[in-house]
């Protein structure tokens, strides 16, 4: 077991060197993205040319480099399969997309060079939001600049991946489709470079800014839609993927939102032109060629992605309001959730569906929609039965697409169903338990501590996370202490509901999805600034303060009664109904949670927050009977509410929407609809909702547009409302972008920080000037324990390891078939709970399933928002199994407690104290972050 003290990473570059060498890597990896962005834009528009759409010349590079990037993943698909994902093989497929293409990049190449530059005017207020876009782009694109990746879900799977693959030449087993894996794993194969990896996922991010203001321009002038895009890429959790995480949520955004480019383009350009087509074109039909692209495209984004799911549904409606009106679009909305309920769908929102309720969330949804199809058809069967054939050929591309994963996940289940088609069969056979030793008596128990460890170190550190009732201050457990109590049954196979159901929130009926907009504003759920949604809607009060129609006062006040209820009720559901309620408390968790944890949010604002709180929550204690009322609905009831709401929204609304062209009420709708299919489907993961808050911006910049009749029209109030907030908005944004990234992540106060922490790790920045070897960055970032762990593990390449929440996967070799992932303990409870709780027979457990090594992350149960704690008991069980354990070692450990038997000397509360790096102490001294078990 070991550990060393700290020591601070310093930069001694000299500036001139370290400034050559940094553009030197900058210029590298662009000049590699742009070799494989020309690969992609090439052969995309092989297809693209000889298909009869009418879209922009600007938006068909777009449209190609989309269309591109899904036969390069198809093309690596193969070859994985094959087993020759290698340099040279994956090389030969990137010359030869080039190669068959090369008249395509030559002409662009004309275009942007020779071809007079076309006047590009904007109003002289623009230069800011688009300042705030470099800004934003230019701070992406220097941090992808990393020897590793950093992030909880990059280092577990995202990055992982493409690692993995990368490593075996082939695809790797089990998981679902990852298509933009392949992608990134380019950068490994190709140039065995982790900034180029990382830079895979960031670049869709800076696509999707493009395609985004593609889409605005044929809605709002060039100033809205460059606001749009400043919107859009400001958003907290687009900045956390783009600055910090590697992910491929945004690539399946780029994806999607080309096809929503396609349609709007191809349907509503303002200025329509025939297509132009000099090449033989494969499909006649303008129509059906759309329909055919749009399900090629979904069919890899959803091989991206499950998630993008929803935005096929959305597709169905947009198709049919298009072709027939607003009753099959209707109609269409409502058989959606009749198919998803019938599918099972809702397993996205970890709901469990009894089946005597599945006829009435299959029912209900599709009687309301057959009968709006119905009066659709009566009204126009043409147009009707017109969508339906369109709607045939964008589902069978889909499923064409998706057929090579289908084909690799039946082969490794051996067996057709669905779970089959989706998910692969994992390289780790399951987690079982085995049976335990029968030598072992059933009632025998190991005691916690020796006689001398009691008397020397008698309490595990409160702060630790444990139950002070587990470890008392007087002693710990002894060998024959027994307590009689009664025990409640026991939850089993917890951890979905722990893990995803803590950003939707564990309130009871309709009030949990009435509260989401407050939670995720105020952090109320998850305390991490990157699911922060608070901004966005602080931007659309313009909107609503301006949206009032004149002669409709009962419905302006309807309309402010339900906002300030909702308001009043999202409050009132963070109170827990059985405690006391304080609230001078109240307030100082909620500052612990929020914006007011920051200095510059305090002083004058923090008074009026909370005077305008208490009255609010003086408000609900008014209408407790009605709060009430909102949380006895079942799971069900509320979906099929929620469902039913739409219909006097859409009433309620009619009066603001009826005077909009087709075009505004089509981008309308499929927001709308990819809003209410998120809130159903997603539990309130924020990521899974991107497409429709991608365009959220647009929606603003469409009221204030039409309203202002340009970017500062006649309507003084209009624009100088939204110039404030606009300006207002950009300016937090860019502060929080511009802080230290620890703070960024939630739960750190400015003055907790004791020494400057730059926007980019100190580690990297050595990298990044040469001063630091790709393989030498690993030791600074990481302090001794994590790289005693990773050198551990890597001398022992076939022993298993069961992991809780610890990010090192990445680090470790051929982890996807040595390491079982147990974030969330359920792997462990099972064994805890077959053995009785008795730690001879768990380590037993631990051997039967050939488990070596056990990582702990001490962060585990600060993931637990569970009324019960449920997620906290069995990490406290865990670690009352290991501590003291003599079958059990600890290995490492960066956690610092006093001991008297310490073997170092340390400074502790003014005083030198005897000090160890273990678990168990009479104090305090450094909290850690991780530690590892090896199982004797």
């Amino acid at each position: 077991m070991g550990e060393l003290p700290d020591s601070p990473t310093k930069i001694t570059a000299s500036a001139g060197a370290g400034a050559m060498q940094f553009l030197f890597k900058v210029l590298s990896f662009h000049a590699a993205l742009a070799l494989i962005l020309t690969a992609a834009y090439n052969s995309g528009m092989l297809l693209v040319d000889r298909l009869p759409l009418s879209i922009s010349v600007y938006s068909k590079p777009l449209i190609a480099i989309a269309v591109g990037f899904t036969f390069m993943a198809f093309g690596l698909f193969i070859i994985g399969a094959l087993g020759f994902l290698n340099q040279p093989v994956c090389f030969a497929l990137i010359i030869a997309m080039i190669a068959i293409g090369y008249k395509n990049i030559i002409q662009l190449f004309k275009k942007i060079i020779i071809n007079k530059p076309r006047q590009f005017e904007i109003h002289g207020l623009t230069i800011f939001p688009l300042l705030v876009i470099v800004l934003f782009v230019s701070i992406a694109l220097i941090s992808v600049i990393r020897a590793i990746p950093i992030g909880f879900d990059a280092l577990t799977l995202y990055m992982n991946t493409p690692k993995l693959i990368a490593g075996y030449g082939a695809l790797t087993e089990g998981g679902q489709a990852y298509n933009w894996s392949l992608i990134m794993s380019l950068g490994f194969v190709l140039f065995k470079n982790t900034t180029l990896t990382v830079s895979l996922s960031v670049l869709p991010g800076i696509l999707c800014i493009l395609a985004l203001y593609r889409i605005a321009v044929n809605f709002v002038n060039r100033d809205w839609a460059i606001f749009t895009c400043a919107a859009f890429y400001t958003f907290p959790n687009i900045v956390f993927q783009s600055r910090y995480d590697a992910k491929v949520d945004l690539a399946m955004l780029f994806i999607i939102l080309c096809c929503v480019l396609l349609v709007v383009e191809h349907y509503f350009r303002k200025i329509k032109h025939p297509p132009k087509i000099q090449l033989k074109p494969i499909i006649k039909n303008p129509d059906v060629a759309l329909w055919a692209l749009c399900g090629l495209l979904f069919g890899f984004a959803f091989g991206i992605k499950y998630t993008a799911l929803f935005s096929i549904f959305g597709f169905l409606i947009l198709n049919f309001y298009i072709v027939e009106g607003k009753w099959s679009a209707i109609g269409v909305f409502f058989l959606n959730f009749s198919v998803i309920f019938g599918l099972g769908l809702t397993k996205f929102s970890n709901v469990e569906v009894s089946p005597d309720k599945m006829g009435m969330l299959v029912a209900v949804p599709a009687i309301i929609g057959l009968a709006f199809l119905g009066w659709a058809i009566k009204e126009n069967k043409k147009g009707f039965f017109e969508g339906v054939k369109r709607i045939v050929v964008f589902g069978s591309i889909i499923a064409i697409t998706f057929v090579p994963w289908a084909v690799k996940h039946i082969s490794e289940q051996g067996k057709f169903s669905i779970d089959a088609l989706i998910t692969g069969k994992a390289p780790l056979p399951p987690f079982q338990f085995g049976k335990p030793n029968a030598s072992i008596e059933k009632n025998a128990k190991q005691p916690l501590a020796s006689k001398q460890e009691k008397e020397s170190i008698p309490v595990m550190y409160a702060g630790f996370g444990l139950d002070k009732d587990d470890y008392s201050k007087k002693k710990l457990l002894a060998q024959n202490e027994t307590v009689e109590k009664k025990k409640p049954k026991k939850k089993i196979n917890t951890a979905k509901y722990e893990e995803v159901n803590r950003y939707i929130g564990y309130e009871e009926g309709l009030i949990k999805f009435i509260s989401l907009p407050y939670d995720l504003t105020m952090k109320r759920n998850v305390n991490l600034w990157t699911v922060d949604f608070g901004l966005i809607f602080f931007l659309l009060i313009p909107l609503f303060m301006l949206s009032f129609k004149e002669n409709q006062l009962h419905w302006n006040i309807l309309k402010i009664v339900f906002l300030m209820l909702a308001l009043i009720f999202s409050i009132v559901s963070t109170i827990k109904k059985s405690d006391a309620f304080d609230f001078k408390q109240y307030i100082d968790n909620l500052e612990s949670t929020s914006y007011m944890q920051e200095v510059f949010y305090r002083g004058m604002l923090k008074p009026i927050y909370v005077f305008i709180d208490g009255l609010l929550i003086q408000a609900g204690s008014l209408l407790a009977g009605v709060y009430h009322y909102l949380t006895v609905q079942s799971a069900e009831m509320s979906f099929i509410i929620i469902i039913l709401l739409t219909v006097p929204v859409f009433y309620l609304f009619w009066p603001n929407l009826k005077s909009l062209s087709k075009k505004y009420k089509l981008i309308l709708a499929f927001i709308y609809t990819s809003t209410v299919l998120w809130l159903v489907l997603a539990s309130g993961i924020l990521w899974y909702g991107f497409v429709g808050f991608s365009l959220l911006p647009l929606v603003i910049g469409i009221y204030l547009y039409k309203n202002e009749s340009g970017f500062l029209g006649t309507d003084k109030i209009v624009s100088t409302t939204a110039i404030v907030f606009c300006a207002i908005y950009f300016y937090f944004m860019s502060v929080f972008q511009l802080l230290p990234i620890n703070m960024t992540m939630g739960g750190q106060k400015i003055e907790d920080i004791k020494y400057f922490q730059p926007i980019f790790t100190p580690a990297f920045i050595k990298y990044a000037v040469n001063e630091t070897k790709q393989r030498e960055v690993l030791k600074l970032f990481y302090g001794p324990a994590e790289n005693g762990i990773i050198s551990e593990l890597n001398k022992n390449p076939d022993a298993k390891i069961l992991n809780v929440y610890t990010s090192l996967d990445y680090h470790i070799s051929n982890n996807d078939i040595r390491i079982y992932n147990d974030n969330q303990l359920d792997a462990f409870d099972r064994i805890y709970l077959q053995a009785n709780e008795d730690r001879n027979k768990v380590n037993e457990g631990l051997k039967n399933a050939e488990i070596k090594y056990i990582l702990i992350s001490f962060a585990t149960p600060n993931m637990d928002n569970t009324p019960e704690k449920s997620l906290t008991k069995k990490y406290n069980n865990l670690l009352q199994t290991l501590v003291n354990n003599p079958g059990a070692k600890l290995l490492y450990t960066n956690r610092l407690v006093q001991r008297a038997d310490g073997n170092l000397e340390v400074m502790h509360n003014g005083k030198p104290v005897k000090a160890k790096y273990d678990l168990a102490g009479t104090s305090l001294i450094r909290g850690g972050s991780m530690a590892m078990f090896e199982i004797l």
